[in-house]
């Protein structure tokens, strides 16, 4: 999953990044470039389902769509006491450990 993941981000950075080189030179270079550019699309969309898959082959994540978190994710984290994939996990903290969520920044604010 996590190289899947990793080549993914990979993908969709040269993609993003990319977009301002739209207009080439030449015909034949500007051809060129939205060919590479659908390519990198086409490989996006098949990384996004691979790795929808990989959770679910019916619906894919609960907790995000593509690279949105869902409605799901937000009421699980605003009003889950904690959330882990085994109760074991728990034996690494001590019994009067307290557990506080973090602020979560939207894309417009600051992160300090």
């Amino acid at each position: 999953f996590r190289k899947n993941l990793s080549y993914l981000l990979d993908v969709e950075h040269l993609w993003f990044d990319a977009q301002h080189l739209r207009e080439g030179e030449s015909e034949e270079e500007t051809k060129e470039i939205v060919s590479k550019l659908q390519e990198l699309s086409e490989e996006r969309g098949r990384y996004r389902e691979i790795i929808k898959k990989k959770y679910n082959k019916h619906f894919g994540s609960i907790f995000r769509t593509h690279a949105t978190r869902t409605l799901f994710f937000h009421r699980l984290a605003r009003y889950s006491d904690l959330y882990t994939s085994k109760v074991t996990n728990m034996l690494d903290y001590p019994l009067n450990y307290k557990f506080g969520s973090r602020r979560q920044f939207y894309d417009h604010e600051p992160v300090l």
